[in-house]
């Protein structure tokens, strides 16, 4: 009999608030452009009109420039959430912590590329202050609790590997 998933509460609440954060996000990416001002949906998503002066993957020029790199993103995470929601009640202890090592490496993946890709552009045309306050600070989240997630995830996977599936630890000859 499989032992029980159980995470640490602190991954329980990033992984909940992080999926309702990506749900988010990638709606306003998605909706464009009825989500920028002054549209029918810009109400829901004041914050990331505002965010779209900073980010300007967010904006009404990457839009324009038909960037599809943000619309396909968004569809990326909707996949990997799907995948993780769909498999999160029936994949006993060592299907969840593939599903979750997977989802938590693919957005600590994904936020160093992002970050990488601004900082070697020379951060857009924000000045200092506002490129720290408003990207470096708030995407910071996305690489530091993915990062601990990723370490207890595979710790725990490392575990399960080296007791077999039997919850006890062999020791190494």
């Amino acid at each position: 009999m499989p032992t029980t998933y159980n995470p640490p509460k602190a991954i329980t609440i990033w992984l909940l608030l992080s999926s309702l954060v990506v749900i988010y996000d990638a709606t306003y990416i998605l909706l464009r452009p009825y989500t920028f001002s002054p549209n029918i949906l810009s109400r829901f998503w004041q914050g990331h009109n505002f965010y779209a002066t900073v980010d300007h993957v967010y904006g009404a020029s990457a839009l324009a420039e038909k960037d599809g790199f943000p619309p396909r993103r968004s569809a990326l995470n909707f996949i990997y959430l799907a995948k993780y929601f769909s498999t999160s009640g029936e994949a006993g202890r060592g299907g969840m912590l593939v599903v979750g090592f997977m989802g938590v490496v693919m957005t600590l993946a994904k936020t160093v590329l992002y970050m990488l890709v601004e900082v070697c552009s020379g951060g857009g045309i924000n000045d200092l202050k506002t490129f720290v306050l408003f990207y470096i600070l708030p995407n910071s989240f996305w690489i530091v609790f993915p990062g601990w997630c990723t370490y207890w995830f595979a710790k725990e996977i490392v575990k399960g590997i080296e007791s077999g599936g039997e919850g006890k630890v062999k020791k190494r000859v």
